[in-house]
């Protein structure tokens, strides 16, 4: 997958994250009923949004228009399956892409857009590559005059 931007839309960010792709953990609940988000989920959100940040010309800058978003997740071949020829194939494995998609989208709240809701369409894409990675593309509507 190789995102493009449309005839109406201009890039806010590309970047990729050096990590294995996970997806959006499900929120815990304590004894006491407080309720949290785990601390892998967490610290992968931070991750995706300081790569972000430092891959936009602008830091301080947050897209206010409609979003979409691209996201292709690279899985390491297994080493007991490096004789497959599996780079390029598509990976049916966890985690669900729904869930990849959630965590970036969530990473990326207040970064390259003001909140997740903008986005108005998600493409993810789970391959087997050389090594892990999250490459994401953020598309900006440009607005009519």
């Amino acid at each position: 997958m190789q995102c493009e931007p449309r005839q109406n839309e201009r890039l806010v960010a590309n970047f990729t994250t050096l990590m294995r792709p996970m997806g959006k953990a499900r929120p815990r609940h304590t004894a006491s009923g407080v309720v949290f988000t785990p601390k892998a989920t967490k610290i992968a959100e931070q991750i995706i949004s300081w790569d972000c940040v430092n891959a936009m010309a602008r830091s301080d800058y947050s897209s206010k228009e409609p979003c979409r978003v691209c996201i292709k997740a690279t899985f390491k071949v297994p080493k007991y399956r490096t004789n497959e020829g599996l780079i390029g194939d598509p990976v049916t494995k966890k985690p669900d892409a729904d869930n990849i998609g959630k965590l970036v989208l969530d990473a990326l709240n207040g970064v390259a857009y003001k909140d997740d809701s903008q986005v108005y369409s998600i493409e993810v894409e789970k391959i087997w590559a050389e090594f892990d990675s999250v490459q994401v593309w953020v598309f900006e509507t440009i607005p009519r005059n």
